[in-house]
């Protein structure tokens, strides 16, 4: 049996998620470096200029985007498992979480026009 982990986060990314694999999602969405992702993204952008952040922000709103559809393609197949289709749920409001927070974010920012 391969103990292997199915989620490496020093070589892989979502888009290299197996979504049919419940290990696979699992281990990627309890690993510490997805929490912190997603949880904690906030306090390493302390220091930055309201212009950096905006950038970053509009970046990070792709990405989870990105995820959120990948995560939605993958809930059109009729033939996934109920627990597949729990796991993607899952990712799906975690990403649709994330982006609220994004936007909510961007909109605290000042607009260029006022810095």
């Amino acid at each position: 049996m391969d103990d292997a982990p199915k989620y490496d986060p020093d070589r892989m990314t979502f888009e290299d998620l197996d979504l049919n694999d419940l290990d696979a999602m699992g281990e990627w969405l309890d690993h510490p470096n997805t929490i912190a992702y997603h949880d904690d993204i906030a306090r390493s952008l302390k220091y930055e200029s309201p212009d950096a952040l905006r950038e970053i922000y509009v970046n990070g709103r792709a990405s989870f985007a990105k995820d959120l559809e990948m995560a939605k393609t993958a809930l059109d197949n009729p033939d996934i498992s109920v627990e597949v289709r729990e796991r993607l749920e899952l990712i799906a409001a975690r990403s649709r979480s994330a982006i609220d927070q994004v936007d909510a974010k961007l909109s605290d920012l000042p607009n260029a026009s006022d810095s």
